[in-house]
């Protein structure tokens, strides 16, 4: 669904297949031996380590989007440890985003609305739809809330956040 309702002028999608490798406790060369991880710093084209050129980035932003469940948290925190031990400078160039997933869709006579936290959604009246995960997304709902820049929520991986999570 993602892919199909992209900018494919702007934005590529990279699709995970489950969890990624924890590299919190690894050396570079040991998270490179993963394929899921190769894949995303292929992806990313700017390199790693040594090799890290962010000239050669070839995004403007690096969006993580995951389903808003256990699991997907779980695989944003893994991928954010990613960014901030092994790709430290692209949390200083601001380039790493985090999407927050609707949870609720509600539509009623004032239209349609989404809402992504549970108590943003509770007292709500109208016909009410639960999202388990992206992939429940009907793409044009995928599209509207996640990937269009002028309404989807990004939260931005932040310097601060490299500083505390070295701590």
């Amino acid at each position: 669904n993602m892919k199909m309702k992209r900018n494919k002028q702007n934005q590529a999608v990279f699709p995970l297949r489950g969890k990624v490798l924890n590299t919190i406790n690894k050396d570079l060369s040991d998270a490179l031996e993963n394929e899921e991880i190769k894949g995303i710093i292929t992806c990313l084209g700017c390199g790693v380590g040594e090799n890290f050129n962010i000239d050669n980035l070839r995004y403007d932003k690096v969006i993580i989007a995951t389903d808003a469940d256990v699991d997907g948290g779980h695989i944003e925190l893994l991928l954010m440890t990613l960014f901030l031990f092994h790709l430290p400078q692209l949390v200083e160039a601001g380039k790493i985003y985090t999407a927050i997933s609707p949870l609720y869709k509600i539509v009623n006579r004032q239209g349609t609305k989404y809402y992504y936290t549970e108590g943003d959604a509770k007292n709500k009246t109208g016909t009410v739809s639960r999202f388990k995960g992206l992939g429940e997304l009907p793409p044009e709902e995928l599209q509207l809330t996640v990937l269009n820049p002028d309404y989807r929520r990004l939260v931005q991986l932040k310097p601060l956040d490299l500083e505390e999570a070295k701590t």
